[in-house]
Formats: C-alpha cells, structure tokens, sequence
C-alpha cells in the first residue's frame, strides 16, 4: 500500500531532490514524540500531509494546522486493523475547522494512534 500511495501521489515523489517538496509543520515536539510535515508536488497535485508518532500511547483530537478549509481524507493509517494494528484512526477523513493552529488559519482534530504513520491528502 506504501509503495502504490508513493506512486499514485505526485506530492511523495516528485520534488524528492527539491528543498520546496517538503516543508516542516513540527519537528520540535519532544513532548508527545510527534513530527508533522508537508510533501509537496510541483504540478497542481495536492500536498501530503504526514504525520507520526514515535510513542505507544495515542493522542486524541490532537490539532494540527492546515492552510486551507476542506476535507482531508485519511490515505494511510499504519494502526489499521489490515496491518495488525489497533484499528484506531480518523473513520477515513477529517474537516478542517476555522481554529488556527501551527501558524496556520485552519486546522484538524485528529486521532494519532501509538506508534503510527498517517497521511492525509486534502480532497
């Protein structure tokens, strides 16, 4: 699934070598063990919310920001019962709300299961 997911989105492969493919949301969250980026595309496609947790303890209606209202549909969630996990996540999706978080004017509530990769793509 990992590898159909960095085929099918252009935001996980295409500006690889490029500093404007990704962009850091968190990577200073030493509390909760957690770090947040963006993957980028470079024609149009959506960006690539990316989101792990290096704990075994979840995090519920954990907030992150997000620059736009809208959808986000949950694309991969290593807690998923098909992969052996805890069957903890999002129930496919979550909508941004108006409440400003990382900088951002928008943001989602969101589950992080323990020890999990979770991508979001905006739809």
């Amino acid at each position: 699934d990992l590898n159909r997911h960095y085929r099918d989105l252009p935001a996980l492969h295409r500006l690889d070598t490029r500093a404007d493919g990704f962009a850091w949301i968190d990577a200073d969250d030493h509390l909760h063990s957690l770090f947040s980026f963006w993957r980028r595309a470079d024609n149009g496609a959506p960006p690539v919310l990316c989101l792990f947790n290096f704990t075994p303890m979840d995090h519920q209606q954990f907030r992150i920001g997000v620059p736009e209202p809208g959808w986000y549909a949950e694309v991969l969630n290593t807690d998923a019962v098909q992969y052996n996990g805890g069957g903890q996540g999002n129930l496919g999706g979550v909508q941004a709300e108006p409440v400003p978080s990382h900088g951002q004017p928008w943001s989602l509530s969101i589950t992080l299961p323990p020890l999990s990769a979770l991508l979001f793509c905006r739809s």
